[in-house]
């Protein structure tokens, strides 16, 4: 009898285990990929922080005007009519977020390759297809 105790018993805690560890693969199956998607987002706030920060000291150290670059036409009953744009202050903007980043240390850049991913795409839009490429030849060696 004591036999058959000890035997229930061992199943028993066998069943428990073999549920407990069931558990955990099924919650971890199904909150990586959230974690992994709100982590892949925290980078990409990240990079989007730097790029404002880079942009905002520019701003304030004078060299770089925004009242400038961005321009409100309005009509003669006050509503805006056109919105226009300094492009020589822009280019001038640009250059500058250009330069800082060549200043950021490459293992920096390298340590976050979907801040690499970010990058490289505004310097697409930016037209700046060189330092892209060089954005893409940092993330595959990464």
């Amino acid at each position: 009898m004591n036999r058959l105790k000890r035997r229930r018993r061992r199943l028993a805690l066998v069943g428990l285990l073999l549920l407990m560890i069931g558990s955990v693969v099924l919650l971890q199956l199904r909150i990586a990929p959230t974690l992994r998607r709100i982590a892949e987002n925290q980078v990409v706030n990240a990079a989007s922080d730097a790029i404002f920060r880079a942009v905002t000291r520019q701003l304030q150290t004078g060299s770089v005007d925004y009242s400038r670059i961005i321009g409100l036409d309005k009509d003669e009953t006050g509503r805006i009519a056109a919105l226009t744009t300094d492009m020589q202050q822009v280019a001038k903007l640009k250059s500058e977020v250009l330069a800082f980043l060549d200043a950021c240390p490459r293992s920096t850049l390298q340590a976050h390759p979907l801040t690499l991913l970010v990058l490289m795409r505004r310097m697409f839009t930016w037209q700046q297809i060189p330092k892209m490429l060089e954005l893409r030849a940092l993330l595959l060696a990464g």
